[in-house]
């Protein structure tokens, strides 16, 4: 399933002017090459800016929901307009206007992304780890590391397709991303009993 949206990011970019055939095919290329997800690819060749990328992988969730029969596409087009209005995350406005509960959001996103879906509860929570962010941080971006082994640091986040944030903890820790997705409501509670203000 990844495969496929690494095409269907590839192509809103396309449709949209954004990156050029010839710049898709080079970063699909290069994506299965290094086996990173075309969103990183793209910021790593320049062919995206990473406000744009975040706008599309939000865009991707809509239309994976779509695809679902969750929304359709006057609903997902309403919810857009909410998220940009508010500058408030597409998956927190899907959730409070009831069109998929927090845990329903978490499982597709983790079969869409292909990652692991699990409660909070689950996680063994390093503090010393966790602090690596900043709650403010943590909360923003709706990532929360909770353990390093062997140069690997895994976080639990609500929101996978968010390669921008991804690029960011590899570059300053230095370390390799594994993410597990959580529901967001479980993760905000945990940021804020393991992260001091």
């Amino acid at each position: 399933m990844q495969h496929l949206f690494r095409r269907r990011l590839g192509e809103m970019l396309l449709e949209d002017g954004i990156i050029s055939g010839e710049g898709l095919e080079q970063a699909l290329k290069y994506a299965k090459e290094k086996m990173t997800p075309l969103g990183r690819t793209l910021l790593d060749l320049g062919l995206v800016e990473e406000s744009t990328l975040a706008v599309y992988l939000e865009r991707q969730l809509g239309e994976s929901l779509v695809e679902r029969n969750i929304l359709n596409h006057d609903q997902l087009e309403d919810v857009y307009s909410r998220s940009q209005a508010n500058n408030e995350p597409l998956g927190r406005i899907l959730v409070r206007l009831g069109y998929v509960d927090d845990d329903e959001l978490a499982q597709i996103m983790a079969e869409d992304y292909g990652f692991t879906c699990m409660r909070i509860g689950h996680l063994k929570i390093d503090r010393n780890v966790a602090a690596i962010m900043s709650r403010k941080a943590a909360l923003g971006t709706m990532f929360l590391p909770v353990d390093m082994t062997e140069g690997v640091l895994t976080v639990a986040t609500a929101r996978p397709y968010d390669e921008v944030t991804v690029k960011a903890l590899e570059e300053g820790t230095g370390l390799k991303i594994t993410l597990f997705v959580v529901p967001e409501k479980e993760l905000r509670a945990a940021i804020r009993l393991h992260l001091l203000e």
